[in-house]
């Protein structure tokens, strides 16, 4: 007898056009259930991949029931270990970002990924983010279908219920995992799902159904306020003179927005009010940041910027040309800009160490290399980032944006410049 699950993941599939997918596999019976229903399909390949987070002494035999459970249904598995975890504050956050890096080092780009998030999730997502003050998108919940930098990650069982997942586990005898950390409330999530939601469903049993359409309602208005309140995008940052600063409901979307289209996480009001005080207001002369998610937000020649949290540091490096591939460096190359081939078996690549100078020409006047990145608007964090050109220990090229005219191609010659990978 085919169960509801079976009908609805096939017909799930068929309107994905789906012919591999990944999904994400914990060994609970959420994933167990939707790992097991993909693998009926036919004609559908499927890949199970497994995080290790290193949180629980039973790590290694959660590893070995998912290979276990894998082999029996002769589904393919791939194991990685999460980083970045330090059991310190929010425990949650960074378990969840640690892992969807791991997912997403494991799947690749442009590729897709299936979660078994169900509708009780959808629930306590939607109620942990009213707890919080979320705005009008955190209140739209989890999204079916949403990006994860350039992986697509997918939700097929969000309008199915825990119920239903626990009777097709039992229909077809499946072993899972149970995670005592899912108990610990000391978790806000966990605190919502075992002392808050209990008390909901007594009093409204279809609490779930009726809180998703709540938050397909908001979906529709936020898509309606996302299209009259878009602003234009330059990559990762935008400019200061695009915000509505002196409306405060209208600023909270443009910057929700905005954090959205980079797939990072819906900010809190008091996170939206410190951006503003912190950051956006703060002397013309610093380089403010805010922490969001696994970023940073800064501000610099009035715009803002989502970077990284920190950079590496290269100043250490000195690197003959014929070893730049052996380091997280790429040559491009561009006719009539740069330096001449003829020159580059003589470069030594270098970071910015502090106290450089550069001369463009024999008629122009001798500038400090941070005096060349301030008249280049390039932001102080991306600065001991670009590669610096030597030529017999003088500095002859700086990234791509100046080349010594004694060592440039012609215009009609192909040239050459560094850039960090």
């Amino acid at each position: 007898m085919e169960h509801l699950i079976d009908k609805h993941l096939l017909d799930w599939v068929e309107q994905q056009g789906l012919k591999q997918v990944s999904v994400a596999y914990s060994g609970g019976i959420d994933s167990t259930v939707l790992l097991y229903a993909l693998s009926q399909i036919t004609g559908l390949s499927i890949t199970a991949l497994h995080i290790d987070h290193q949180l629980n002494h039973q790590a290694r035999q959660w590893v070995a029931h998912c290979q276990a459970f894998c082999q029996q249904h002769h589904i393919e598995i791939r194991v990685a270990r999460a980083v970045g975890i330090n059991g310190q504050s929010n425990l949650e956050a960074q378990a969840r970002n640690a892992r969807y890096e791991a997912l997403y080092q494991m799947v690749g780009e442009h590729q897709v990924l299936a979660t078994a998030h169900h509708s009780q999730d959808q629930t306590e997502t939607i109620l942990h983010h009213l707890l919080r003050g979320s705005g009008l998108r955190g209140l739209c919940g989890m999204n079916a279908s949403h990006c994860y930098q350039s992986m697509t990650i997918l939700r097929p069982l969000l309008s199915i219920s825990p119920l239903q997942i626990e009777e097709y586990a039992r229909f077809h005898h499946l072993s899972y995992l149970t995670d005592p950390s899912n108990d610990n409330t000391d978790y806000d999530r966990n605190y919502i799902r075992h002392r808050i939601l209990p008390a909901v469903y007594k009093r409204w049993p279809s609490a779930d159904r009726q809180v998703s359409n709540c938050a397909r309602h908001l979906s529709e208005t936020e898509e309606f306020l996302q299209s009259q309140t878009t602003i234009h995008v330059e990559s990762d940052q935008i400019h200061i003179e695009q915000l509505a600063l002196s409306t405060q409901p209208l600023f909270h979307q443009q910057i929700q927005s905005w954090l959205a289209q980079k797939n990072l996480l819906i900010p809190s009001e008091t996170w939206l009010t410190e951006l503003k005080r912190a950051v956006i207001n703060a002397q013309a002369d610093r380089v403010p940041t805010l922490k969001i998610d696994r970023f940073v937000i800064r501000r610099y020649d009035n715009k803002l910027y989502i970077t990284a949290p920190v950079y590496a540091d290269f100043s250490h490096l000195s690197i003959p040309f014929e070893q730049y591939q052996n380091h997280p460096i790429r040559m491009r190359q561009v006719k009539g800009y740069g330096i001449a081939s003829k020159y580059l078996k003589k470069t030594v690549i270098q970071f910015r160490r502090g106290g450089e100078t550069f001369k463009k020409n024999n008629t122009s006047p001798r500038k400090s290399l941070k005096n060349c990145f301030q008249s280049w608007r390039i932001p102080p964090w991306l600065r001991s980032q670009i590669p610096l050109i030597y030529i017999d220990e003088s500095l002859v090229s700086i990234g791509q944006y100046a080349t010594s005219d004694a060592f440039s191609c012609q215009p009609n010659e192909e040239g050459f410049y560094f850039e960090k990978s």
